[in-house]
């Protein structure tokens, strides 16, 4: 209830200089248990926030927007990561939309995240599922805070195991000022149902504890696919012009499609399992490298 009530209010007041600020401490405080140290700040949690009020990158609205990043995969010529088919983007998606389209498929918001809809059957989709995925996107807002009148509903579509079994592997990839290049990920099973879990591995890709507390951990053992090797390769060269980003990647039938990447995981609201992680994974995460000054 709090922690929308300061959603609101980020929404609200957002063009104010300094007002934003102090909202988004305050609801840091609430969701970590600290007030943030902006001035000089070293854990990974402070990071995330200080990119989010501080720092900007003129290719953001690029590649983190869900219609246009494939494109910019594409223009990096890696050959064996693969884009998902897209059927279309609209302003809104309706009924009328449905013949267009094949029986299964995957709509998405292109703005910000947490915003989709799993469609394996398109005879069995509802009115209401309609109207209560159009109310959302048009409250989307991007991490920080700002939303846009741009954003749309992309089709994509539907991959083996969308629903339940596909495996999100979100890789964080972290380079240090020497340009040392060092990550841990989680693999998400199960999204969109109740048994939605996640398990987490090191750079080693032994099993490792959770690092954030938002999503439950995996309690089955996750086998990882044999091409894990060239996803972290994947991961290691799309990152390597940030300093810190979290790449998420597809492995299904032995072959590799981009998700997303984002500089702002989960938005900042991730609470860090212990504060020893907190600063562990702040540790490795350098200067800047393309982030500019807001």
């Amino acid at each position: 209830m709090i922690s929308n009530f300061i959603s609101r209010l980020l929404r609200r007041y957002i063009k104010s200089r300094n007002l934003p600020v102090l909202l988004h401490k305050i609801k840091f405080r609430f969701i970590h248990g600290y007030w943030p140290n902006l001035d000089n700040p070293r854990r990974f949690s402070e990071k995330i926030l200080y990119r989010i009020l501080f720092v900007d990158d003129p290719l953001y609205y690029l590649y983190a927007n869900k219609a246009l990043a494939p494109y910019y995969i594409r223009s990096l010529r890696i050959e064996d990561l693969k884009t998902n088919e897209t059927y279309g983007t609209w302003n809104k998606f309706t009924e009328s939309l449905l013949e267009e389209l094949p029986n299964k498929f995957v709509v998405k918001s292109t703005y910000g995240s947490g915003l989709n809809l799993i469609v394996q059957n398109k005879q069995k989709l509802t009115t209401e599922a309609l109207t209560k995925f159009n109310t959302k996107l048009k409250t989307i807002t991007n991490a920080k805070g700002i939303g846009t009148q741009y954003n749309g509903a992309l089709v994509e579509k539907y991959l083996d195991g969308d629903d339940t079994s596909i495996r999100d592997f979100k890789i964080h990839c972290f380079w240090s000022d020497d340009g040392e290049f060092d990550y841990f990920f989680h693999v998400d099973t199960h999204r969109f149902t109740e048994r939605y879990g996640r398990a987490y591995f090191n750079s080693n890709h032994n099993r490792i504890d959770r690092v954030f507390l938002d999503i439950p951990e995996l309690a089955e053992n996750s086998t990882l696919p044999k091409n894990i090797d060239r996803m972290i390769e994947i991961a290691k060269m799309l990152s390597s012009d940030f300093s810190y980003i979290r790449v998420d990647l597809y492995s299904t039938n032995d072959e590799i499609y981009f998700s997303e990447i984002t500089p702002y995981h989960q938005g900042g609201i991730a609470k860090v399992f212990t504060p020893e992680a907190d600063y562990h994974y702040g540790s490795k995460w350098g200067k800047e490298k393309r982030f500019i000054p807001s």
